[in-house]
């Protein structure tokens, strides 16, 4: 049984055997009158590629103001290391009605931040950590293995 599908192209040329014999038997002598003239080289646009400068010809130099200046760069430079800011007093009302903190300390971010410091720890519950050296399965959900497994 062959590999090749029933209605491959190829198979057809192959089971016809005029096809065949045409395909083999190269040229045709008959079609060659059809054609007028010499058939022309197929034309192809090459993509707009930018021309190298021309020997000689000065570069275009980029203009110094284009790029930072040290005393520029330095300035970002210790923007970054800045510290950031604290909690607006919008952020602060919110958080002060979410922990139950006296409104009155939003005003005050260094109060604030220490009457939240201040507030109690949330309870433990009874959940085990994330992660523990214990193992997650019991070793009595295993079956035991026979010594004479392999011999069924």
């Amino acid at each position: 049984m062959s590999m090749i599908p029933p209605l491959d192209p190829l198979m057809l040329l192959v089971d016809d055997p005029r096809m065949l014999a045409a395909l083999l038997a190269g040229e045709d002598p008959a079609l060659a009158p059809a054609v007028v003239g010499a058939v022309a080289p197929m034309q192809v646009e090459a993509p707009a590629v930018e021309p190298p400068p021309t020997p000689g010809a000065p570069f275009t130099l980029v203009p110094e103001d284009a790029f930072p200046t040290i005393e520029e760069l330095d300035a970002m430079l210790a923007d970054s290391y800045a510290p950031e800011p604290g909690l607006d007093a919008a952020m602060r009302a919110e958080l002060a009605e979410a922990f139950g903190l006296d409104p009155a300390l939003v005003d005050d971010e260094d109060a604030f931040m220490a009457a939240l410091a201040a507030l109690e720890a949330p309870p433990e519950d009874a959940l085990p950590e994330q992660v523990s050296g214990e193992p997650y399965w019991d070793p009595s959900w295993v079956e035991p293995v026979r010594e004479d497994w392999a011999l069924g």
